[in-house]
């Protein structure tokens, strides 16, 4: 299975920072890694940037578009971001890293 994962979780893992052990397994999974992957903005994502609804003290743009992001790609979400399951209203397929 493919995941995104957002940056704090990625240098978490990296640095042998906190990570959670569902996270971890995940992350360790030989079945899910196939590589880290920067993925680049698309026109797609953009149009669910556009149609995403605010959430109240969630301002943050570049974490919105990570969310776009895997909402687009219907893949699941990695963070460690509190704010990021109000956005599960919308479909996030949210795996919070605690």
């Amino acid at each position: 299975m493919r995941y995104i994962i957002d940056t704090n979780v990625f240098i978490n893992y990296i640095e042998d920072y906190f990570i959670a052990t569902d996270v971890c397994a995940i992350l360790e999974d030989y079945e899910n890694i196939l590589g880290f992957e920067v993925k680049y903005v698309a026109k797609e994502h953009l149009h669910t940037l556009a149609k995403l609804d605010l959430v109240e003290g969630h301002n943050d743009p570049s974490d919105r578009l990570i969310i776009s992001q895997a909402l687009t790609e219907k893949m699941p979400l990695v963070s460690s971001d509190t704010k990021f399951p109000a956005y599960r209203k919308h479909g996030l397929d949210l795996i919070v890293n605690r």
